[in-house]
């Protein structure tokens, strides 16, 4: 398992901001995270690729566990079986290689599947939870918890109950549609779809969000909130962070923004929000260490 001291959090998230972390561990297998964890006490943070993430400028000192080295996946049947460390582009061309139905929206969700199922991410009105099937959690005291009906996980808009619950996602099982019949021709007419498809919702992608500058995707949990505020809201900067022109639903670090810039902007935006249409958009993104 490596260690690494002292790292610059900027390298470690796509915001592009942030302190120094004391250390960071990367296990490469589920073995060594459980370990890990109990050698810690559970006491830590855990990270994958940090696409849905804001680091406190001050560094963090509390253990980070990165789980992007937890990358091993497996198909059996019409089924996926995935670390947490797959990344979600991943799953989406393994799916597309099996003619599986369902998963192409995963070919534009940045980050990890173990971070995609903790924040229940989608795009183009899809999202993780209708693919679920099983997963398997570390929680507190080495317990494995097995997991086997998406009920269990709570999921809603953007969130699931590891938000709220001190466990870790290991792995997790999808499954997607797919043919009843498994002639030659089918299949060949469902690969066509999902090439087509995820074609279509890349060109969506292209058009309606903004990928120049780095960013955290859509920081609130209902965008459409900001959206119908936009015009109206009078603050739409701090420092080098910035409300996107093209879609209000992302945050810009133009050049230099510190995270504070960032979480200052957002806590603007969604104040102005709020007191313009009555409705709270929410914190999507997740917060590392005190902002």
């Amino acid at each position: 398992m490596k260690e690494l001291h002292n790292q610059d959090l900027k390298q470690w998230n796509s915001f592009r901001t942030g302190g120094i972390a004391d250390i960071i561990y990367l296990p490469e297998s589920q073995d060594e995270l459980i370990a890990l964890a109990d050698s810690l006490s559970y006491d830590f943070y855990v990270i994958g690729s940090g696409t849905n993430l804001l680091v406190s400028d001050n560094g963090i000192k509390k253990p980070i566990i990165c789980t992007k080295r937890l990358c091993s996946y497996e198909v059996e049947g019409r089924e996926i079986i995935a670390e947490a460390g797959v990344l979600s582009k991943e799953v989406s061309r393994v799916a597309c290689s099996l003619s599986m139905v369902g998963f192409e929206f995963l070919d534009g969700i940045p980050g990890t599947i173990g971070g995609a199922v903790y924040g229940n991410s989608g795009s183009g009105g899809e999202s993780i939870s209708e693919l679920f099937r099983r997963a398997t959690l570390l929680s507190c005291k080495n317990h494995i918890i097995n997991i086997k009906h998406r009920d269990d996980m709570g999921f809603s808009r953007r969130f699931s109950d590891l938000q709220g619950r001190k466990a870790i996602l290991l792995s997790v099982i999808l499954s997607g549609k797919e043919s009843s019949t498994r002639t030659s021709f089918r299949k060949k007419k469902d690969l066509n779809y999902v090439l087509k498809e995820t074609k279509r919702l890349g060109k969506i992608r292209t058009k309606n969000q903004p990928l120049g500058f780095p960013s955290a995707g859509t920081v609130f949990r209902y965008p459409d909130y900001v959206k119908e505020a936009y015009s109206k809201i009078r603050v739409k900067s701090k420092g080098d962070a910035v409300v996107s022109k093209l879609n209000s639903g992302f945050i810009l670090n133009k050049e230099k923004a510190t995270s504070r810039d960032i979480y200052s902007l957002i806590q603007s935006v969604r104040k102005e929000t709020i007191d313009i249409t009555g409705k709270d958009p929410e914190l999507e993104i997740q917060l590392l260490g005190e902002m």
